[in-house]
């Protein structure tokens, strides 16, 4: 088995090389392709981290093989000097938009902030410094990179034929270990075994979207403790200094959510905290999840289903005093489904009239429906949230 190049033919590595990359782009075309016209869903999702998989596959292979070119002796084709000098502009050429595609997509992914794992194994970084501006730019040149590479290929495909047929030179052999037929089909077979998973996944539905609707007047009702007031103190949330944060996992990496949008009403004496009431209106259309295909799709039936449910609430009228600070036992309410949800939280006094809360609790985004039908039990979404509050905390005396 011969390992590295020669002049008169291609070694085993660069053979599989070619082969492999070629493969790989075909799938990742093909999968982008199909993936962008689903309708959100598990199949979706898949779809796309298989796509984005390939895609840096795709590119690591890109440059093992450049560097491996550079490693062995230049392969005489038999061309003349002139086919030759336009032979290597078109193999530069290839080179650079194997190497810029999947790095445009790398780009792309970064500024739309979708984490994910390879093959939901490694999870790959973010590209730092790139900036959410960045998404359409990067998509543009993402998808004109297709179009480029389509049309490099293609045309590197009809000078191999062009070659064969005019000046006798049988090029495609020297990609082909052993016997040429054989080795062939084997590469046709291996494509066919590849592209299944892609036919499987786009056979999948997805889900309908409904339209986002803008951020709702927040309504003077909670869950049923709104107007209850206690002895202890009142404090209320300096909206711009404090946060209403959750964290999900996507595909097995985490990201980070918030609702921008909220009200709620602490009475509270650190003291006395089996007096407290904590009482909180959230407006459930002013989610994000800092990207926008996420975002729309969460105004759906199958999430938080903004027609119907536009707010959420929790009301808690149960502390308790534990060693590292203090428990809300309290109901959270969403989609008009309740269910009992403890907040542990810490109480840090800034000056007389300003407290840090720092609360923490886990749910389960089942016992709400949230993230139903497909996705009830769909892993491709964590099924476990992890809520963080911060809020600054003011009182007027």
């Amino acid at each position: 088995m011969q390992i590295k190049n020669t002049k008169d033919t291609y070694g085993v590595v660069s053979q599989f090389l070619h082969w492999a990359i070629a493969i790989l782009i075909l799938t990742a075309i093909v999968m982008g392709k199909v993936a962008h016209g689903m309708d959100m869903s598990p199949a979706k999702i898949a779809m796309y981290v298989f796509h984005k998989s390939v895609g840096i596959t795709v590119l690591a292979l890109v440059v093992v093989r450049i560097i491996w070119k550079f490693a062995n002796p230049k392969t005489d084709a038999g061309l003349t000097p002139d086919q030759a000098s336009k032979a290597s502009y078109g193999h530069g050429l290839l080179y650079l938009l194997m190497f810029l595609m999947p790095l445009s997509g790398w780009i792309l992914n970064s500024a739309a902030n979708y984490p994910f794992g390879w093959m939901n194994l490694i999870s790959v970084p973010m590209i730092p410094g790139i900036s959410k501006t960045l998404q359409e730019p990067a998509e543009t040149v993402h998808v004109a990179m297709f179009y480029i590479l389509s049309a490099v290929v293609i045309g590197h495909i009809l000078m191999v034929v062009y070659h064969k047929r005019f000046h006798q030179l049988d090029l495609i052999s020297r990609m082909l270990p052993g016997n040429q037929k054989v080795s062939g089909a084997a590469v046709v077979l291996v494509a066919v075994l590849v592209l299944i998973p892609v036919a499987l996944l786009a056979t999948r539905g997805g889900s309908t979207v409904e339209a986002k609707s803008d951020s709702v007047e927040l309504s003077d009702q909670s869950s049923g403790n709104t107007s209850v007031t206690s002895n202890s103190q009142l404090w209320m949330p300096d909206i711009e200094n404090s946060s209403l944060a959750f964290k999900g996992s996507y595909s097995g990496e985490p990201f980070n959510g918030e609702f921008k949008n909220y009200r709620a009403k602490l009475y509270f004496d650190p003291q006395k905290p089996e007096q407290g009431v904590f009482d909180v209106v959230i407006d459930t259309t002013s989610v994000t999840t800092y990207t926008s295909d996420w975002d729309d799709t969460l105004s759906g039936s199958e999430w938080f289903a903004f027609k119907q449910f536009p707010e959420a609430f929790y009301s808690a009228d149960t502390f308790e005093l534990t060693d590292t600070g203090f428990i809300a036992k309290g109901n959270l309410t969403i989609k008009s489904i309740s269910k009992p949800i403890d907040l542990v939280f810490s109480w840090n006094s800034v000056d007389e009239s300003t407290v840090s809360f720092v609360a923490q609790s886990v749910v389960t985004r089942g016992d709400f429906e949230i993230g139903s039908g497909m996705w009830a039990d769909d892993s491709s979404i964590g099924f476990d949230v992890a809520i963080d509050i911060e809020l600054t905390l003011k009182t007027d005396g």
